[in-house]
């Protein structure tokens, strides 16, 4: 028998004895109440650690960080990368926090740290930036440069809890509200978090089933020429009717989607609906426009997107060039060569490629000069501060220059005032969108709106 043994360990392979290590390291670890991967405190002994801590009376603060858009960096990078992130995380973590009495991993991508000697709400808020400011720079990750941001709140003990479970979920709540409402600065528990923990999670329970009876619609926003104002497309908004609460705002399910991957077939399901609808305009003898469908950060990390969206043309028989996809800058950001591929790729179907939401993300050059972009979308933030005192309009102004000089044509977004109107024109800006044309409208709305004024024919 012993020989026998000797000669099992002598065939097996390096990975089969570095795959024995790593279990056996694991099982080390979770019997030590550590979590496998980085070895950081596991979320029951983190539990344990605070309850000594509360019992001694002692005054601190409990700080949740959650990486923002890990889904998407698991689908992009690979499992593997993924894996060795949250690793580097929990050693960055410890360089910043040598002496904390409690370090742990909580979730699949949310830390915990105790920071003892905490006593106030100022204290708080800046021992939790300067935990973002240390977590946020970028990481090199398997060859790759990785950068990550970050979502974080805080709860003091023993004005928020003076029991480990009550901490814990109170900074679970901050972090929450810091999630929910897509906020860079820490976010600290107040009382009625717990009410808005508990109202989320029954939205949750509703989107999923009203994914799986579809109570979604589609609703579409007139894009014109700001020449002389001819409508030349639109752009698809997905919109929530709720069989007991009527219409839900996107703002409060378009996030919770993306957070839980609900996203994903969802927007598969709004891009199919869009070639439909747009393939029916076309047949009907409409002259043609395109039409606009954002891809959300998980969408575009999916390893099919492309054949996705191959089929939804396919399936419809729109033509490609009269589909644009639009995404933001912080799809890009994680993995810039991978999504450089998946843009090319796209653009090779004849698909018009859009950067939604300039200005409120990197905004950087370099992005703009590598990524073959046909069109630029200036953020509403922006327009919104036209017409007024301020540099507004020289920024507004510079934007359009740059994405001109680099053969992309302008849309400015949320356009609700004469005034924004007419500085978006002086700026030179091609397009618009907004309530000053016409709010979100169903399809047979646009079907007037295009019957009524062609469209120029450099736009298509």
């Amino acid at each position: 028998m012993h020989f026998d043994n000797v000669e099992v360990e002598a065939a097996s392979t390096p990975d089969e004895r570095a795959r024995r290590g790593l279990a056996a390291r694991a099982r080390h670890l979770a019997v030590a109440g550590r979590d496998p991967l980085t070895g950081l405190l596991s979320r029951v002994t983190l539990l344990k650690k605070l309850e000594r801590l509360v019992r001694r009376e002692e005054q601190l603060a409990l700080l949740c960080v959650d990486l923002r858009d890990f889904r998407v960096l698991n689908e992009s990078l690979g499992h593997a990368t993924a894996d060795a992130l949250l690793v580097a995380v929990a050693q960055r973590l410890r360089r910043i926090f040598p002496e904390a009495p409690a370090l742990a991993r909580i979730g699949g991508d949310a830390f915990a740290v105790a920071c003892p000697g905490i006593y106030s709400d100022a204290e708080a808020r800046e021992q939790a930036e300067r935990l973002v400011s240390e977590l946020s720079r970028p990481y090199s990750v398997a060859g790759r440069v990785v950068r990550v941001g970050w979502w974080i709140g805080a709860a003091l003990c023993p004005a928020h809890g003076d029991r480990s479970e009550a901490l814990l979920r109170g900074a679970e709540a901050a972090l929450q509200r810091a999630r929910a409402e897509r906020c860079d600065a820490p976010a600290l528990f107040a009382p009625a978090m717990r009410v808005e923990l508990r109202q989320r999670a029954a939205l949750d329970c509703d989107l999923r089933r009203s994914l799986d009876e579809d109570h979604f619609h589609l609703a579409y926003q007139p894009i014109h020429a700001l020449g002389d104002g001819a409508f030349v497309g639109v752009e698809c908004l997905l919109r929530w009717r709720h069989p007991e609460r009527g219409e839900v705002p996107a703002g409060d399910f378009i996030p919770l989607a993306e957070e839980t991957g609900l996203i994903v077939p969802l927007g598969a399901r709004v891009l199919g609906r869009a070639c439909r609808q747009a393939a029916q305009w076309q047949t009907a003898g409409l002259p043609p426009f395109r039409i606009a469908v954002n891809l959300s950060a998980s969408q575009f990390a999916q390893s099919d997107l492309v054949q996705t969206v191959e089929e939804a043309l396919a399936e419809s028989g729109l033509p490609a060039r009269m589909l644009e996809l639009e995404i933001t800058e912080r799809v890009l950001v994680a993995d810039v060569e991978g999504a450089l591929e998946v843009i090319r790729r796209l653009r090779a179907l004849g698909v018009r490629m859009a950067l939604d939401d300039f200005g409120t993300g990197y905004s950087s050059l370099a992005y703009l000069q590598r990524f073959p972009f046909d069109r630029l979308k200036i953020d509403r933030s922006f327009v919104a501060g036209l017409g007024g005192e301020g540099p507004g309009p020289s920024i507004v102004r510079t934007i359009v220059q740059l994405a001109h000089s680099l053969q992309m044509d302008v849309v400015g977004e949320g356009i609700e005032t004469p005034a924004q109107l007419h500085q978006l024109r002086r700026a030179g800006c091609d397009f618009g969108q907004g309530w000053l044309f016409a709010r979100p409208c169903p399809a047979a709305r646009i079907a007037q709106l295009a019957r009524l004024r062609k469209p120029l024919a450099e736009a298509v």
